[in-house]
């Protein structure tokens, strides 16, 4: 799990790249490019929300943009899972060494969009800011409140 403001700026950063570890158009990565590198390429990070909001509305198959609760609860609202691990809590391999029970996990992560350690914070400062985390709070609304995250972006 990731922090909704956290990972919108991550999705933003990973679609506008030409080429990652997952995608490229020249056939050297696993995928193709991504139909949502448009949506975010060339845009500022309120005009690649305002986008994301309305594609998100209409497209069910784009899964950067779908909130996280979609992973870990049904439709009806039931949990799919007996734990969520947060991002923000500390190493994925410190945690998931907790949950097994077996210390010493190490987890291979693999950070595509070169967001690790930039401070996510500056995209939501400003009058357009303000505006990009409306939209993040209303997309991602219910994964705020299940995870036990703060809406402010601060």
């Amino acid at each position: 799990m990731r922090n909704p403001f956290s990972r919108a700026v991550s999705t933003y950063e990973y679609l506008r790249m030409d080429r990652s570890y997952w995608h490229a158009n020249d056939g050297t990565a696993p995928f193709g490019m991504t139909p949502l590198h448009d949506v975010a390429s060339g845009k500022t990070f309120v005009e690649f929300m305002r986008c994301a909001a309305k594609v998100r509305c209409t497209m069910t198959d784009h899964h950067h943009l779908h909130p996280q609760h979609w992973y870990t609860h049904s439709p009806e609202g039931l949990p799919l899972v007996d734990r969520v691990v947060r991002l923000e809590d500390g190493s994925l391999s410190e945690q998931l060494s907790r949950l097994t029970g077996r210390p010493g996990l190490s987890v291979p992560v693999i950070n595509s969009s070169g967001s690790s350690g930039r401070d996510w914070r500056g995209y939501y400062r400003g009058g357009e800011g303000q505006e990009a985390a409306e939209i993040v709070l209303s997309m991602y609304a219910l994964d705020f409140v299940r995870y036990s995250y703060d809406p402010k972006p601060e």
